[in-house]
């Protein structure tokens, strides 16, 4: 029991050693991590604003509005077709089916064709519409300039990411921010194992101490039958 005790003492003393220390690497990686943080953003909004990333958001703006104007133009001159009256009919049966009351109690396999059916009639719609679109040169063009504005943002996008990354603050805080992040998992994962530790010698203690305490339990009812016994040998052995 003396050296389960001594175990037991010695792991929960390292505990306490290093509590301290794991609390210290926490504090330290969120200060870090908000130091690190803040120097982002900081240059974020400033790269937020150049010239030409705020002319290119305006561009694509601009020209996904045109893009989208041209668009319902074509679907509304599209609503005077048979067959596109024919698909849009489809694609609203397909839904009431599928989303129908009576539809909820039918077997999984059954919703699922349901389901496959609504999606099949849904793309037949934007088949339709895509199509005349493609044949419609304005609406064509307008797409055209909202896909190279869409690249030319994305870009440029690009650009300021590489930037940030590449800002002086931004990496000296991101370099501090990793140290931080490493010592606290360490940390982290010794106060762990030592609390792991803890907690073993602790059960180890536990079941010693027990196992000592049913002994003497056994040793005091053993003395306890040996002078009782010693007792009547006594009474039986007087003279009568």
């Amino acid at each position: 029991m003396d050296s389960a005790k001594k175990q037991f003492d010695e792991a929960n003393k390292r505990l306490n050693e290093l509590r301290p220390k794991h609390q210290q690497a926490e504090i330290e990686f969120n200060k870090e991590q908000r130091e690190y943080q803040q120097a982002r953003e900081s240059v974020e909004r400033e790269l937020e604003q150049a010239p030409e990333l705020v002319r290119s958001r305006e561009q694509h703006a601009d020209a996904k509005k045109a893009s989208d104007d041209e668009h319902r133009r074509v679907v509304a001159a599209l609503k005077s077709q048979p067959a596109y009256q024919a698909a849009l009919k489809a694609e609203q049966e397909a839904k009431q089916r599928h989303d129908s009351p009576a539809a909820k109690e039918l077997s999984d396999d059954i919703r699922k064709t349901l389901a496959k059916e609504e999606f099949q009639a849904t793309t037949a719609v934007r088949r339709l519409e895509e199509e005349a679109v493609r044949q419609d040169s304005a609406a064509n063009a307008a797409h055209l300039r909202e896909h190279e504005a869409g690249d030319e943002l994305a870009r440029l996008t690009k650009k300021r990411e590489a930037a940030i990354n590449g800002n002086s603050r931004v990496s000296s805080a991101k370099i501090a921010f990793e140290k931080a992040r490493d010592n606290e998992q360490l940390a982290h994962r010794e106060f762990l194992a030592v609390q792991a530790e803890v907690a073993r010698s602790q059960r180890a203690y536990q079941f010693a101490s027990a196992a000592f305490a049913a002994h003497e339990v056994q040793e005091r009812q053993q003395q306890q039958t040996s002078r009782a016994r010693s007792t009547r040998g006594r009474r039986t052995s007087r003279p009568r």
